[in-house]
């Protein structure tokens, strides 16, 4: 199967897309193969909601541009899932981004489940989302590493993670969920070290869940396009 990754953002360094090839190889089916789609505008990180409509709007144009060149499936690598909505009223593929699969899979193996964000606003931006997709009741806490995306530092963030999942732990919570896919460099790194130091908190990172679930939707020869809506691809004007 063949998958589009639309990077949400633009900016990111070829190293930084090759390490995350690198690291989703491990994860996803010998068959599979992804390309990177790029956008050619658009803020470097989306944290805010000015950031998620213009982003996300370059997204589902973007989308639209790609329907045609073979892929199977198209996968947003955004953990606000920016443009995913209007995506899937549009697209003839199956369109997912890394939030919803994540939050239903923690779920899955905790009955309760944390996300650790990057900084305040994005506690009430998780509040937010939480609401939108009917989740208040899944997710049981949202802590965040004090950090903004752009100024995320692998080896503070590591240590930040581990902090807070010994704190979850506290409370009852054993899953929590990575609120960033740009974390995804520390996260096998953070579980091993959880898991050696017998913490029970599971770190759940929504790249490699979200990827994976749009593998299993592809296979099973599923769709998630919105059909209730009358818009369509056909209509679709530049």
């Amino acid at each position: 199967m063949k998958i589009a990754i639309i990077d949400p953002v633009v900016g990111t360094s070829d190293e930084v897309l090759a390490a995350d090839a690198a690291y989703m190889k491990k994860y996803l089916n010998p068959n599979t193969e992804f390309t990177v789609e790029r956008l050619s505008s658009g803020f470097m990180s989306v944290e805010t909601a000015a950031q998620d409509t213009i982003n996300g709007a370059k997204i589902i144009e973007k989308v639209v541009e790609i329907q045609d060149k073979g892929y199977d499936g198209i996968f947003i690598d955004c953990f606000d899932d920016p443009g995913v909505l209007g995506a899937r009223e549009l697209s003839k593929i199956p369109v997912m981004g890394p939030y919803v699969p994540a939050i239903h899979y923690a779920a899955s193996i905790s009955e309760k489940v944390a996300v650790i964000t990057t900084d305040s606003y994005g506690v009430v931006c998780e509040g937010r989302k939480a609401g939108e997709h009917g989740f208040e009741d899944v997710i049981a806490a949202v802590k965040n590493v004090n950090m903004t995306v752009l100024e995320l530092d692998d080896e503070i963030l590591a240590e930040k993670i581990k902090e807070i999942c010994l704190e979850l732990e506290s409370e009852g919570i054993n899953a929590a969920v990575m609120g960033c896919t740009g974390m995804d460099g520390v996260a096998d790194k953070v579980r091993a070290e959880l898991k050696a130091s017998g913490c029970s908190v599971q770190l759940i990172e929504p790249l490699k869940v979200g990827m994976k679930m749009l593998e299993l939707a592809i296979s099973l020869q599923d769709t998630n396009l919105i059909k209730s809506t009358p818009i369509n691809m056909d209509e679709y004007i530049r």
